[in-house]
């Protein structure tokens, strides 16, 4: 990592000194590094193609890429080009198939879903190669050097995290800078047992990464108002899930475990001893503390539900206890829901068609520019938008407003809050959720 301080001036070529503030850094804990076999890319140290400016620090998952298409053949002339660049490179490439493959092709949707979908891929080192292991980084800018615009949809498979960025890899806790591995972190000190971060004093809920202490409470929120029997705007959350609950067991208008017509889960099943929402505590076995994350979809949903009580939920998991998500996870989700709301509208499926989608997660950006360059994630993200669902993304403070072509997005130098075209939920006047969700004030935070 970087060793500047989160507010050092950065240039455009990374090596400091210019007029460009380094953006702030969120943190991936440990735990969500080993789960994904991540690392993180170190803009001093990054292989780059030519002039091109330093990429910013990020968190990927080492010995993947993720390539356009969905089914076999739309994902051949990609695969021929890796395979060709593995015979030199010393990998092999092995395709994780999407689990949206055969429904996409008995509804007809595989080739709408071929033009934004993308598919991961495994970069598998061959037995008798000696040297370091296989670099996702250093393979797609070699992909790039040799092929130009015709890898431009290739990309990074991108850890994302919750809001925040005080923990975790790169910034005040987590490897390489003020606690973590090898600097000022420890049992009692200035990030540990009883200080200023850790069990019980100035860290608290809400911060990825750190064992955050927690005092018990005792609240007892407002029952929200009840049904009116009008319209029921779909919202789907994108999150850790949902635990029991007096407002949303056994009601009608949740959808606990989505599913395609085919049976194809709609987001991540999982098993009772990692479910965040379940006991909560699926990180501190030892010491049986409960997730930075735990029951974070709950809330989301219970927020929603005061605000609209009519709306009718699809809860789909996608973030893990720590606040971590695999974009992989992330991108199978979005297009199984793309699936979901084409099925209810077409009349192929039992569900109803999607209105609103909420992700809880997101990450920086290693390149500058537009948020029409970036590939993976954003194809499905701009399908749907086109659609007419409203995209509903977090944002942290700091944030700025930019409009990319018809689109309203607003970024923290790359982190995306909400994207869609901007109208109303038509129709649904008790959910009044806009596209662009976040207005700037003076001082450039959005809330």
């Amino acid at each position: 990592m970087n060793g500047n301080p989160p507010d050092d001036q950065v240039s455009d070529d990374g090596k400091g000194g210019g007029s460009h503030p380094a953006p702030p850094r969120f943190g991936v804990p440990a735990s969500a590094m080993r789960r994904f076999g991540a690392t993180v890319l170190d803009p001093d140290t990054a292989e780059r193609v030519g002039d091109e400016p330093a990429p910013s620090p990020v968190a990927y998952i080492t010995d993947r890429l993720l390539l356009p298409g969905l089914t076999p053949g739309q994902l051949d002339d990609s695969r021929s080009l890796l395979e060709e660049l593995g015979r030199e490179m010393g990998f092999t490439v092995s395709v994780l198939p999407s689990a949206v493959v055969g429904i996409a092709q008995e509804l007809g949707y595989a080739e709408r879903l071929g033009e934004v979908a993308q598919t991961a891929v495994r970069l598998v080192p061959d037995q008798g190669r000696v040297g370091p292991p296989v670099d996702a980084w250093a393979v797609l800018q070699r992909a790039r050097a040799l092929r130009g615009r015709e890898v431009s949809r290739w990309s990074l498979n991108h850890v994302l995290m919750s809001a925040g960025y005080t923990s975790g890899v790169g910034y005040t806790s987590g490897v390489g800078y003020t606690s973590g591995v090898g600097y000022t972190s420890g049992v009692g000190y200035t990030s540990g047992v009883g200080y200023t971060s850790g069990v019980g004093y100035t860290s608290g809920v809400g911060l990825p990464g750190s064992p955050a202490g927690r005092g018990p409470v005792a609240l007892e929120a407002p029952r929200p108002p009840a049904p009116r029997g009008k319209s029921s705007p779909v919202v789907a959350i994108l999150d850790t899930g949902l635990g029991r609950h007096g407002w949303f067991d056994g009601s009608p208008l949740v959808e606990h475990d989505p599913r395609l017509p085919d049976g194809t889960a709609v987001g991540l099943r999982f098993p009772a001893s990692e479910d965040p929402e379940g006991t909560g505590v699926t990180l501190g076995d030892v010491n049986q503390t409960l997730d930075p994350l735990a029951g974070h979809g709950t809330f989301v949903a219970g927020v929603v539900r005061q605000h609209c009580p009519d709306a009718h939920l699809v809860i789909v998991p996608v973030m893990h206890g720590d606040g971590s998500s695999d974009e992989r996870d992330l991108i199978e989700a979005l297009t199984a829901l793309a699936v979901w709301h084409w099925a209810a509208v077409d009349g192929k499926g039992t569900g109803k068609p999607v209105d609103v989608i909420n992700l809880s997660m997101g990450y920086y950006r290693e390149a500058d520019g537009a948020v029409e360059d970036e590939t993976a994630l954003f194809g499905i993200l701009r399908t749907l938008a086109d659609d007419g669902v409203a995209l509903v993304w977090i944002t942290h403070d700091t944030a700025q407003l930019r409009r990319i072509a018809d689109h309203a997005v607003v970024l923290i130098d790359g982190g995306v809050a909400a994207f869609g075209h901007l109208h109303e939920l038509d129709g649904h006047d008790d959910l009044r959720v806009r596209a662009l969700v976040g207005t700037p004030s003076t001082n450039g935070d959005s809330r």
